[in-house]
């Protein structure tokens, strides 16, 4: 059974960053408190943390190589790959410096089309 027991909190809440932060687990917090909280806006090549919404303990850490729809592919190791439904996930986006100039570029030309 998939319960999300911070849905009505998150909802309502103003700065959803900050509330995650309070209920994480102080080790998923240290991994996870310098990078953006991101819920909408996923790009190629973004390296994201996944956090279980149901048991608030990280699952994934890995490369954004795919995304349809409600699915992201992701890169965990260069064997192993993974599927995940964005809505079953607090999503953690870590943007390198290098790959900024790329992101804005991707966000832009999406904006475009």
């Amino acid at each position: 059974m998939d319960r999300e027991p911070l849905r009505s909190l998150m909802e309502t809440a103003v700065d959803k960053k900050d509330t995650l932060m309070y209920f994480l687990k102080k080790d998923v917090r240290e991994k996870v408190i310098q990078f953006d909280y991101e819920d909408e806006s996923f790009y190629i090549n973004d390296r994201i943390y996944c956090i279980q919404r149901n048991t608030m303990e990280l699952k994934y850490t890995g490369r954004i190589i795919s995304i349809d729809d409600e699915k992201i592919s992701i890169q965990l190791t260069s064997v192993r790959n993974v599927t995940i439904d964005k809505d079953k996930y607090y999503i953690f986006v870590k943007t390198q410096k290098k790959y900024k100039k790329k992101r804005d570029f991707m966000k832009q030309l999406l904006e475009e089309l």
